[in-house]
Order: structure tokens, then C-alpha cells, then sequence
């Protein structure tokens, strides 16, 4: 699916409800013009298109700028799925809604908005990961060529970490454990993909691996696989943090989607014994 962001914009001056403009001397109307009243309508904030859908976070703003026919400004009052409001939600509900205006300039003709469709979503992201060999995950490694994994598909800024991240080997990070031996970058940078389909590979030899109460080990063969799903705005990012508790590290992951949803997982990784 093609997902592309929408810029951001609003109009510098805010319109009040049925009200005079805000601080201008009124005019005599031109009644005389039998042309209706028109209009612009838009939504402000996080939002992003799949396909002929419209996305947006559940604190989207609508804008709208209303003139008469003499370019003056109108009065405008909200349609908030079909039926005329006083004001626009605070907070918009999960779900399909739509957005129009009725506007009445100073003669009392009207005109109106056509309503904008947009699905509020606010639902994040899904996390899953699995432990199992490297002959598991074979079908979904990349290819050991760096530049061939920068022209991997469904990837955004060019499939490569950030130097700062943790040490990368075909593919597959190399977890900084104090228990491990030093190997590459340990910074303290989150490793953060930016991907519509995010996948990590991690590898901890000698490690156990509990999520929720489900517990693993990794070794020298087996891996621990990450991913995150969302089938509203898409997924934007996965980010990793590692944090050490003790004896023990946690592995911190976040899963965000386009509009601003987030999901997170705590994985406990242990020396074994």
C-alpha cells in the first residue's frame, strides 16, 4: 500500500462559531451579490493516506476559513458526522468520521463544506517476536551486502542504522550484555528502525530470554526475532533500548505508527546459569 505522509498546515487566523471576526471593523454587506458563501476545510495534526483512506490520531483539529462573496470573512458553524454542532470534539473517537461546515454570511445566504472522511485511529501497533535458529529465520534476513540492505524494501532512511546504534553482523545486531564479551559500539543510543514492516534480529549467546511469563535461550544459533504490525496508519518505527536492572538487562521495545499511536514490551535478558 502507498502511505505518504500529508503535511501539516493551518490557517493563521481562527474563526469563531456563528461569531463577527475577531477584531475587525464590520463592513456593510454586498446583498446584492446573490453568489453563497464558500469555504476551505482541513484536519491538523498527525494524519497520513492508505489508499483512499485518510488517517488521523484522536486529537486531530479541523480548521476552517469562511468569505462572502466580497472575500469577507463568513460565519461557520461545525458538521460533526452529518448533524450540526456547537463545537468540533475535543477528542475524536475511534472510527469513521466526517467533517463539513455550514457557513451564513452577513445577508444570511448560506453555503456549506462538503464533509472530509477520516478513520480516527487508536489502535497501536502490534509486537511479536519469536526465538529460533538462523536456519528459522533464513527466508527473512538480509542479504549480508550492506548495499544491497539499504535498498531493501518497506525501509525509510536508506535501511541503515545510525552509527551510534549496536554493532550490525549480516543483518543481525549484536546485543550489548555486560555478561557478553565487547564487540563494536556499545552507545547508549536506542537502535530505532523506520520501516513500515520492522524487523530486528538480535544475538545474546548464553542468554535466557522471559516475555510475559514465556521464557527462551539464545546461543550461538539461535536468535531472538522482533516485529511490529498495525493495520490502521501503518507502523512508523520500532525502537530498542537497553537498560541494566541489577543482574539482569531489559530489553525495552516500542512500536509507533504513523499518526502517533504506541505500543511497548519489556523483554528480561539473563546470564544463564
Amino acid at each position: 500500500m502507498n502511505r505518504g505522509r500529508i503535511a501539516l498546515a493551518g490557517f493563521l487566523s481562527i474563526f469563531p462559531l456563528l461569531g463577527p471576526a475577531g477584531g475587525r471593523a464590520q463592513q456593510t454587506p454586498d446583498c446584492a451579490n446573490a453568489k453563497p458563501p464558500t469555504g476551505t476545510l482541513q484536519l491538523a495534526g498527525p494524519q497520513v493516506r492508505v489508499g483512499e483512506k485518510l488517517f488521523a490520531g484522536s486529537g486531530v483539529r479541523v480548521e476552517v476559513a469562511a468569505r462572502d462573496a466580497a472575500g469577507r470573512s463568513a460565519q461557520w458553524k461545525p458538521v460533526v458526522d452529518g448533524r450540526e454542532a456547537v463545537a468540533w470534539p475535543g477528542v475524536w473517537g475511534g472510527g469513521e468520521h466526517a467533517a463539513g461546515a455550514v457557513l451564513v454570511d452577513g445577508c444570511g445566504k448560506t453555503g456549506a463544506i462538503a464533509p472530509l472522511p477520516f478513520v480516527v485511529d487508536v489502535k497501536p501497533p502490534a509486537l511479536h517476536w519469536q526465538v529460533g535458529s538462523r536456519q528459522t529465520f533464513s527466508d527473512r534476513l538480509a542479504s549480508d551486502s550492506e548495499p544491497e540492505r539499504r535498498h531493501r524494501r518497506f525501509t525509510r532512511g536508506s535501511g541503515k542504522p545510525a552509527e551510534a546504534a549496536w554493532e550490525s553482523i549480516a543483518g543481525i545486531w549484536q546485543v550489548p550484555l555486560p555478561w557478553l564479551p565487547a564487540r563494536g559500539n556499545r552507545a547508549a543510543s536506542p537502535v530505532v528502525i523506520a520501516s513500515e514492516r520492522p524487523q530486528a534480529f538480535l544475538a545474546a549467546p548464553d542468554t535466557t530470554v522471559a516475555v510475559d511469563g514465556a521464557s527462551d535461550s539464545l546461543d550461538d544459533d539461535r536468535l531472538l526475532w522482533i516485529t511490529a504490525d498495525d493495520d490502521g496508519a501503518g507502523v512508523d518505527r520500532l525502537t530498542l533500548r537497553l537498560r541494566a536492572e541489577g543482574d539482569h538487562s531489559v530489553l525495552e521495545v516500542e512500536a509507533t505508527d504513523l499518526v502517533g499511536n504506541a505500543s511497548k514490551q519489556e523483554i528480561v535478558l539473563r546470564r544463564k546459569r
